[in-house]
């Protein structure tokens, strides 16, 4: 495996996750994090794996991330932003932080995607 090919950390950590190895799967997310810190798609599949292990603070941190890269470079895509604040909204619902959740879920209707 090349150890510089973020997209093979990425796409092996996705395989993994649909495997439930979250675990692994977050351990690869982070590598392809070490060699693009401001790698949106590693940052997205990392909040889900955390989501499925319930680390809901260290997701709702990702998918926030993500939601401020989209405010300041508006470098990803319409529908990645979308699913940031609906996982984000998901995992706040989980905290029951239902007003946040609330708030969360309808930028994501929002978002006209």
């Amino acid at each position: 495996m090349d150890s510089n090919n973020i997209g093979t950390y990425v796409n092996r950590g996705i395989a993994e996750s649909n495997l439930g190895l979250f675990i692994e799967s977050i351990n690869d997310f982070s590598k392809a994090l070490i060699i693009n810190l401001n790698d949106e798609n590693a940052t997205f599949q990392l909040g889900i794996s955390e989501t499925k292990l319930k680390w809901y603070p260290e997701a709702i941190f990702d998918f926030s991330l993500i939601i401020k890269s989209h405010s300041k470079r508006k470098s990803i895509s319409d529908y990645l932003l979308q699913q940031a604040y609906f996982n984000r909204g998901i995992v706040q619902f989980q905290m029951q932080c239902y007003e946040d959740a609330i708030d969360d879920i309808n930028q994501a209707v929002n978002s006209g995607v």
